[in-house]
Formats: structure tokens, sequence, C-alpha cells
């Protein structure tokens, strides 16, 4: 998770001007200034042409849609949950001023760093309601290579390694479930993206008329065609199930799974969660 924090808080400054330039656009592009320099002005014409522009409004719009989608499901974050994601962070960042250092660097606060490690959780908890798993799998999957899970859990707890080899699977059973319920759920993130935009009704007021139009009828062609395939939009329930056509999927490839199957252990300088497999271009 730190690495696609990281990466979504390194835009966190674009975003914010694209809140503030967007939200309120009622010009057009050609007329919209969005800076003056020594008397030449800046429209959002230019901006939108700019290499990456979209690319940032939609990655904007998919947090909205995975912060609504969290509201209607009643996904609350644990303000100590963030505080621990904001604690690892720093530490991968490195000790002393080091964290303050980046902040400048890439012009955030720490404020809105945790404002994305809330979406990111978010995120995450959205993932987990689409998996089903029993005991009895993850413990299947334990039995493979149990020392590499009890290093594993003993490295996210701090254990020393004689206090790991000394766990047992009901020691571990809690986190061994979360970690294959993320695991698996980051290998559907970006299905959970895509239904999530198909859903929603998106204008992008920074187009043209024209292009908002245009946009709006290939929206409304894809519609008709998926439903004409008999592809009915699929709707995420309230108790995390999905209406709609269904798909059985094998498990996903994990470095846990991976490792465990070929017995090799984690090593220290690789930290190996479920994270690291997947951030389905999401947040």
């Amino acid at each position: 998770m730190n690495k696609i924090l990281m990466a979504g808080c390194a835009g966190l400054i674009v975003t914010a001007f694209l809140i503030a330039t967007l939200g309120g656009c009622t010009a057009t592009p050609d007329s919209y200034p969005v800076a003056r320099v020594n008397g030449e002005v800046v429209t959002l014409k230019e901006v939108e042409s700019f290499p990456g522009f979209k690319n940032l409004v939609d990655e904007l719009i998919r947090r909205r849609l995975i912060a609504q989608q969290a509201a209607k499901l009643h996904v609350e974050v644990d303000p100590a949950r963030v505080t621990q994601e904001l604690e690892k962070m720093k530490k991968q960042i490195g000790p002393g001023p080091s964290f303050q250092q980046w902040l400048v660097e890439n012009n955030v606060t720490e404020e809105q760093v945790r404002e994305q490690i809330a979406i990111s959780v978010m995120f995450e908890e959205l993932l987990k309601r689409e998996v089903t798993i029993t005991e009895d799998e993850v413990k299947a999957n334990f039995e493979q290579n149990p020392k590499f899970f009890r290093q594993l859990y003993g490295r996210e707890n701090e254990l020393t390694t004689e206090e790991s080899d000394k766990l047992s699977f009901e020691d571990m059973k809690d986190w061994l479930m979360d970690y294959f319920k993320r695991s698996r759920g980051y290998s559907q993130a970006q299905d959970m993206v895509d239904d999530l935009m198909k859903q929603a009704h998106i204008d992008y007021l920074f187009m043209s008329p024209d292009k908002r139009a245009a946009l709006k009828k290939q929206q409304a062609e894809e519609r008709k065609q998926e439903v004409s395939a008999g592809q009915s939009p699929v709707t995420i329930e309230e108790d995390g199930s999905k209406e709609g056509p269904s798909e059985t999927a094998g498990e996903p490839e994990t470095p846990a799974n991976e490792a465990a199957a070929s017995g090799e252990e984690p090593s220290a300088s690789e930290e190996q969660t479920p994270e690291d497999t997947g951030d389905g271009g999401a947040v």
C-alpha cells in the first residue's frame, strides 16, 4: 500500500489545483484562464492538451467514486488504521527529518497524505467485501510453507525470530484470513474500478461542449451495446455482492503463494504484502 500511497501523494498538489479549477468551471476551455504570464493568459484548453491531464482528472474521479461507494456501503475508516499506515510510510521514507523533507519536496501536507491513505483503506475494505474464503483454504495455504508466513507475520508485528518460530496457525488465523482476502481482493481491483466508472454519470466539464456531447453519446452507445449483448450493468450491493453477470475466477498468484510453492523465504529487503501485488491503477 505504501508504494501506491507515495505515488498518489506526489500528485496531490495537482489534484488540489484541478478541484479548484474544475469544481466551478462554467466557462469554455478556450476562455477560462488558469494563469497569467507577463500579461499573457494560459487557458484551460492549454492545460487540457498537456500530456497526462485527463489521466489526472480520471484519478480524481476514481477517488471520488471509491468514497461514494464506501459511503453507500457504510464502510468507515478507523483513524487508528490511517495513523498506523502513516507510520509505516514514515519508516519506509526514513528516520529523522526525511518525512518532512519528502512533504516539502512533493509540496503536500501531512493532512493530505492522511486523506490519500484513507481513500486507499476504503478501497481495500471494498475489495475485501468481494472475497469469500474459508478457514480451511487459508490453513491449507499456511501449511504449504508455515515458515514463510511466520516470518512475514513476525516482521509485520516486530517479533523476534524466536517468537515467530513459535507461532501456530491459531495464533495467526485472523491475520492470515485478512492477508488472503486482501491478496484476492487486489486481483479484482481493476474490475471494481471499471464497474464503478461504467455505472457513474461522468461529465468532463473541462471539455468543450462538442467534446462533452460526443463523449456522452459514446457512453450511451456503449451501455446500449452491453444491454443488447446481455451484459447488464453490474451493481455492487450493500452486502458486498454483485448483481449482474457472474464469473468464476481462479485463485490469483500472490508473492506468498509463489514463495510457498517454491519453498522460498521472504527476504528482509523485499517485503511481500498483498498491497504490493496490485493497485488496480486506482488510488
